[in-house]
């Protein structure tokens, strides 16, 4: 694909929870044939040893490795293993690895293949037909091949991904030893389940996170001094969205205290949103629209390599947020601003 990147078409194969997905970006014109070479080589996939064992030890070594990564990052990953229904945790995983050798592989590649569900997702400059042309092409390709051992999946199979649902008004603390014993650094999340996706709870949520933000980051780091490392952000698993508040510092502060310090940051906010100014809140969310056109924009004109490399996250994104929020991407703006002017009440003169 040496030759396609010169010519300004990239491609990427990210590993997913449920399977693996392939993202194509760049000029339109050879797209499909780029696509067309990739999809052959996926189905006429060979393990060849000494290419695994390279990579076997690479993804070894990348396990071994999150041991000494920010305690912070640690944190956030225990909470996705309490929060998610099923995930594995990294050190069952290194263990099989350790056990994998390349003829293994090679026995399951036909198994996993033999039930499997194709979702495309694809924006730009190209045509409805074309777009419907090409994911014909693909499942031809997979599914019609000679020798080929792509199988469909049947409805009954789709893996549903769930999050746990956390009871109102119950506290709940899960403590931790640190990985990386040499680290001094503690680290304290704290998740606020909200809701699920929803596009006017975004909004509001969006909002609240603007308007929290940099006082969350004035309190706690300045005012408090409890870390180095403080912010205020949202999270989604699996299109369930959240309040984090991440602290992390050599100083060591019970949770509890901490606890007690969130609740008494949140009703300020909850009360400083309530008071807030109507003109501010205008611009806030005048900034939010104009990041929705700002981000339409960049992806409809690539003139650079940079601004390609941007369009292609942009498709990343988009594809993730249609995967785990289930949400209609194709007139994003458009079918936000009723949402916004629900909020605010302004004319549509404001939001256009």
């Amino acid at each position: 694909a040496y030759d396609a990147q010169i010519a300004g078409l990239f491609y990427s194969i990210y590993l997913t929870s449920t399977g693996f997905q392939v993202c194509v970006g760049g000029y339109n014109d050879k797209m499909r044939v780029l696509l067309h070479a990739i999809m052959k080589q996926i189905v006429n996939f060979v393990v060849k040893p000494n290419r695994f064992s390279a990579l076997k030890e690479t993804s070894v070594k990348d396990y071994q490795n999150f041991n000494f990564s920010q305690p912070y990052s640690q944190a956030s990953y225990y909470l996705s293993l309490i929060l998610e229904e099923k995930k594995w945790p990294l050190v069952e995983k290194l263990q099989a690895l350790s056990k994998l050798e390349s003829d293994s592989l090679a026995k399951f590649v036909p198994h996993l293949l033999s039930k499997t569900y194709l979702e495309c997702y694809i924006q730009g400059n190209i045509e409805p037909g074309e777009a419907e042309s090409i994911v014909q092409e693909i499942e031809d390709t997979i599914f019609n091949t000679p020798n080929s051992v792509f199988k469909p999946m049947s409805p009954s199979q789709y893996l549903v991904k769930r999050v746990i649902m956390l009871e109102k008004e119950i506290k709940c603390c899960y403590q931790i030893e640190g990985l990386n014993q040499k680290n001094e650094n503690s680290s304290v999340v704290q998740y606020i389940q909200v809701h699920q996706d929803d596009a006017l709870s975004n909004i509001k949520l969006e909002l609240f996170s603007l308007i929290s933000s940099q006082p969350a980051f004035n309190q706690l780091r300045t005012v408090e001094q409890l870390g180095y490392i403080t912010y205020l952000s949202l999270r989604s698993d699996r299109g369930v969205w959240a309040l984090e508040v991440v602290i992390q510092s050599t100083v060591k502060v019970h949770v509890e205290r901490l606890s007690n310090k969130y609740d008494i940051l949140f009703c300020h906010f909850l009360l400083l949103t309530l008071l807030w100014n109507p003109r501010i809140l205008h611009i806030l969310i005048l900034e939010l629209m104009n990041s929705l056109r700002h981000s339409k924009a960049k992806s409809m004109n690539c003139p650079t390599r940079i601004s390609r490399e941007m369009s292609n996250r942009l498709l990343i994104r988009n594809w993730r947020n249609l995967k785990t929020c289930g949400r209609n991407l194709a007139s994003t703006g458009e079918r936000l601003k009723p949402e916004l002017s629900s909020l605010i009440g302004s004319s549509p003169r404001l939001l256009s």
